[in-house]
């Protein structure tokens, strides 16, 4: 018996440096058993409905 599990991992939207101007926010994406193309598909679209572009 196989189980497939589909995780995606995320941090919060935060910043590195703590005097850039303007300030930059990043939030870092890992991929868990999915491929890395629909990966990238998904976190597109789920970064488009976050309003983050």
């Amino acid at each position: 018996m196989f189980y497939f599990c589909v995780l995606i991992i995320f941090t919060p939207v935060h910043n590195h440096w703590l005097f850039d101007k303007p300030q930059l926010m990043c939030m870092h994406w890992e991929n868990v058993g999915m491929d890395p193309f629909e990966f990238a598909r998904n976190r597109i679209e789920a970064a488009k409905e976050a309003c983050l572009f």
